[in-house]
């Protein structure tokens, strides 16, 4: 029997399982090195399946210096819903507030009967938004199953935290080095690119923005 040819979609879920499986943060070439072990695709194929991937939102990317990072956490998804499930819940707790409000106002106006239908409309418009929210609210959290600590807003929010400490960082080690060439200059009355070739340093090497 012949082997069947995988699809673009196949290959998407082949690539991004291998980040998932992997949890480590690579560069192209090690990628198209790596990955085609697992996944069975191409090696000149990775770069293409891997900016479908970057297009649909499911791997993020950063440049640090010259080099360009690529990485995909499983619970990438399970961030996404967790926010729109906070979403919904802030829209929940409005409408619910002015559920009440309009009730409270239909008993104060009761002698209003002119008015008391068009209330009644209101309330009942909002009062099917908000079953309809409450609805979408429950999917979500049977989606999300139980609840595990690594997925609360808390992770996330310290996650963002130690990515700008790791950000900080190295910027601090790009002052270091360019308080060593700066030395290097007085000292041996040498040119900025002589001591950029002879340390190896990019020309593009700067801050991180």
């Amino acid at each position: 029997m012949s082997k069947r040819k995988l699809t673009s979609d196949d290959k998407k879920s082949l690539l991004l399982d291998f980040f998932h499986e992997k949890c480590e943060v690579f560069q192209l070439k090690e990628l198209e090195k790596v990955a085609p072990r697992t996944t069975g695709i191409a090696s000149q194929g990775i770069k293409d399946i891997l900016q479908k991937l970057l297009d649909d939102g499911l791997v993020d990317t950063a440049k640090i210096g010259s080099s360009v990072f690529y990485w995909s956490y499983p619970n990438k998804s399970k961030t996404e819903k967790i926010t729109k499930l906070q979403e919904l819940q802030k829209q929940l707790t409005s409408l619910e507030a002015q559920v009440a409000k309009l009730q409270q106002e239909q008993s104060l106006r009761e002698a209003e009967i002119a008015k008391e239908a068009d209330e009644n409309a209101e309330i009942h418009e909002i009062e099917q938004k908000n079953a309809e929210l409450k609805e979408k609210y429950q999917k979500l959290l049977d989606e999300l199953g139980p609840d595990d600590p690594n997925d609360k807003p808390e992770t996330w929010i310290k996650m963002k935290k130690d990515a700008k400490n790791i950000y900080d960082a190295a910027n601090r080690w790009t002052d270091n080095v360019f308080a060593i060439k700066s030395w290097c200059k007085k000292k041996f009355n040498c040119e900025d690119a002589i001591i950029d070739k002879q340390f190896r340093i990019p020309q593009d090497f700067d801050y991180l923005e």
